[in-house]
Formats: C-alpha cells, structure tokens, sequence
C-alpha cells in the first residue's frame, strides 16, 4: 500500500516535470542520438585499436618504463641474393628476432641494453721534490 502510493507520487511528479520544460521530448531524444553516436564512435575507435594490435604487437607503444621497439626486417636487395640457395648468407639474429617477437606479443617487458660501464683512470697527485713545502 505505502509502496503504491509513493510510485503514484513519483509519476506524478515526474509529469509535473516534464510539463514544465517543454521540450524535454526533445531533449530526451537528441540526447539519447548523442550518446549513441558517442558509443559507436567508441565502438570503432576500439575496432580499429583491437585490430592494429592484431597486425603490429605492441610495437612502439609504450608498455612499463620503456617503449616496445618496432622490428626491423632485414632483407637482401637483389644483387646481394646469389644464385645458389648454398651459396645464401644467413642474416639477422634469430635470438634478436625472436626477443623482439616475444616483446611485441607482451610475454617479455621492454628492455634497453645496458652497455657495461667505463671505468675512468684516478689521477694521481703527488708533489716533487723541487715544488715541496717544507714548512
């Protein structure tokens, strides 16, 4: 009973409201057009997201501290090919490659390569016998 009586009160006061704003239809409608095109927009942004992530890996964004590096295929132009496929060089890094791989699939964090550090010679004052004080 107290139920029903507090939903009749909120209908009518919610007629109360929409008869006094007279283009509250209209709001409610250009709304409500608004806020789809917001979702389909949004909707192809993460289309078009999802499927560079499916071509590129994470190559080039940021993941962590460092940014995922892009892959660099190397390829032999056609008067470095030989004739032969034993006379072939081999070429890139097969550990490299497959770092970088597993880098663009996010199974490894982005690293730099810490290169070792230089070590800088201590110089050594001393006095000579000419230029010491004696004091």
């Amino acid at each position: 009973l107290l139920a029903e009586k507090r939903e009749l009160a909120d209908r009518a006061m919610r007629k109360r409201m929409l008869a006094a704003i007279p283009s509250a239809k209209t709001l409610r409608r250009t709304n409500a057009q608004l806020m789809s095109a917001r979702e389909e927009e949004l909707a192809r942004k993460r289309a078009a997201e999802l499927s560079k992530l499916k071509q590129h890996g994470l190559a080039g964004q940021r993941l962590g501290r460092h940014k995922v590096p892009e892959g660099q295929v190397d390829v032999q132009l056609g008067e470095d090919l030989s004739e032969s496929l034993r006379a072939l060089k081999p070429e890139g890094n097969l550990f490299r490659d497959r770092f970088l791989n597993m880098q663009h699939r996010a199974l490894v964090e982005p690293r730099v390569l810490v290169g070792p550090k230089r070590r800088r010679t201590k110089i050594v004052e001393y006095e000579k016998h000419a230029w010491k004080r004696f004091e």
